[in-house]
């Protein structure tokens, strides 16, 4: 019976310590002075909280750098985009600004004063469905994010819970849905299969489609 071979643990360790200084170095080569002073002043021009928004990995990446802030004596707090219509949002003010992650690792910043919420009922009259409409207009365009909401049972009791979101116009809740489903067929019914080979192509996201 041969021996099991023995990892070089610490060869591994300096390899990926490497890789990373050649990261740094390339995102240091790469940051754009402009840019860089432009983003440093926003954060010390706001006056109410630096507000952090994301979800999934860049909501952690984010919740970090809003931590990082506070310790450093600047108000700040994180908000996982998910739970924002639960009533999270209310904590914004005109003072604050907000600055989203998205999944593709970009970076948005919206100051709290352009941002306008708009709340009704679902028009048939249904108690349990509801639509929150966030309204904002940043480098001089204008996007709309809609929540779908929905009174579901939990437990002993009804709570609302977001069963879409729509940005400018596209029903991302939708999307995926229908490409898992493909997904789901292609791999036989095999769901972790379906889950394993999931990636979202970009000409799904085109709106002219």
């Amino acid at each position: 019976m041969k021996k099991p071979k023995k990892i070089n643990f610490f060869a591994i360790g300096k390899k990926v310590i490497s890789n990373e200084i050649d990261a740094l170095q390339e995102v240091s080569s790469g940051i754009s002075k402009n840019e860089f002073n432009e983003v440093c002043n926003f954060l010390l021009e706001t006056k109410g909280n630096l507000i952090f928004l994301g979800i999934g990995k860049s909501g952690k990446v984010s919740e970090k750098i809003s931590a990082t802030l506070s310790s450093l004596g600047k108000p700040s707090f994180y908000i996982n985009a998910a739970e924002a219509s639960h009533g999270d949002l209310g904590a914004i003010t005109k003072k604050d600004s907000l600055i989203i992650f998205s999944y593709s690792g970009a970076l948005s910043s919206v100051e709290a004063a352009n941002i306008s919420i708009e709340s009704h009922f679902h028009p048939n009259e249904r108690m349990d469905l509801a639509v929150v409409q966030l309204n904002t207009d940043f480098s001089g365009r204008k996007f709309k994010l809609i929540y779908k909401m929905k009174k579901i049972q939990i437990d002993d009791a009804k709570d609302w819970r977001v069963v879409g979101i729509v940005l400018d116009g596209i029903d991302i809740v939708s999307l995926y849905r229908k490409q898992f489903a493909s997904l789901v067929k292609e791999n036989n019914d095999n769901l972790d299969l379906a889950i394993d080979s999931w990636s979202i192509e970009e000409d799904s996201l085109n709106l002219e489609n």
